[in-house]
């Protein structure tokens, strides 16, 4: 397993910048839980490392409530070229 929170703050520094305690950093995607998030725009972050050169389509980001998924937000798909 790759550790991509290299060069970032320490981990017990996480839930002071950021309402999500626990993330899972995976091949084909990242995930972010919260217990709790208050009303607002929140933003997260993550280093994701390109191997090869190309055109690659990435999925919209995709949240919901877990026992509510009626409750939910997403954002427009990208393609992203890496030359």
């Amino acid at each position: 397993a790759t550790n991509l929170d290299e060069g970032t703050k320490q981990q017990d520094d996480w839930w002071w910048d950021n309402p999500f305690q626990h993330k899972e950093m995976r091949d084909d995607k990242v995930l972010f839980f919260a217990e709790f998030l208050p009303a607002g725009v929140h933003t997260l972050s993550y280093l994701a490392r390109v191997t090869g050169y190309g055109t690659y389509a990435m999925p919209g980001t995709y949240g919901e409530e877990m026992y509510e998924p009626e409750v939910f937000g997403q954002t427009a798909d990208r393609i992203v070229e890496v030359k």
